[in-house]
């Protein structure tokens, strides 16, 4: 287990009624995600993740960040750490740097075959391969990105209108709802300077608690 899991497990309450989201802030360290007009990738994942962690915590969760500095974390210990934790929904934060498509505002990942990136991003020597999730956690993952479709819709946040799937290592928590979230596309110079904006920033952030808090109520509801 790592430190950090360590300490947020010994953190929680014993009955472990406290649900936990794990933040994802992606990349850093030599892995230094996209560079473009100004915004890097690996300074806004965790200065995003910054932002959540209150916003969450005021919604009842216990939030976990996967990096806590410019460090580099694999892929696997990423999910493998969240997993320690009991994390209920995990968050991978990201930008992307398309120049084949348009900015269309925030994009939402859930874990699936793609066959323009069939392997996914490059994984390290030696790094311990996970299994595809089960189909059912899937499905999890899904309602969970289209909540945040929906509450990020309703502030007036622009949302691609679909949900895409991709073979990324970090959606392949067997236990969590997991979504990877690409705030914006860098290749557009107007996303690019969206992503900047504090108040841009915090209103995403707020929608993103909230259709998490939503999400969590809504599968308790379900029960199991």
């Amino acid at each position: 287990m790592s430190l950090a899991a360590l300490f947020l497990a010994l953190s929680l309450p014993a009955a472990a009624e406290t649900p936990v989201v794990a933040l994802d802030p992606g990349h850093g360290g030599f892995d230094m995600g996209q560079s473009l007009n100004g915004v890097r990738e690996r300074e806004f994942a965790l200065a995003f993740a910054r932002l959540l962690e209150p916003r969450l915590k005021a919604r009842g969760t216990m939030p976990f960040l996967t990096r806590f500095s410019d460090e580099f974390v694999a892929l696997s210990s990423r999910v493998v750490s969240a997993e320690q934790v009991h994390s209920k929904v995990f968050l991978s934060i990201h930008l992307d740097n398309n120049a084949e498509r348009g900015g269309k505002g925030v994009m939402l990942w859930v874990y699936g075959k793609n066959n323009s990136i069939p392997q996914g991003p490059p994984r390290q020597h030696g790094e311990r391969m996970l299994p595809a999730p089960p189909k059912d956690q899937v499905a999890v993952s899904r309602r969970l990105a289209e909540r945040i479709q929906i509450v990020l819709r309703k502030r007036g946040l622009r949302v691609a209108g679909y949900v895409d799937r991709g073979p990324f290592a970090v959606l392949k928590g067997p236990g969590m709802a997991s979504v990877l979230i690409e705030v914006a596309n860098l290749h557009d110079k107007a996303e690019a300077r969206q992503v900047k904006d504090p108040a841009f920033q915090a209103k995403l952030a707020d929608a993103v608690a909230d259709a998490v808090g939503l999400h969590l109520a809504s599968e308790a509801r379900r029960g199991p």
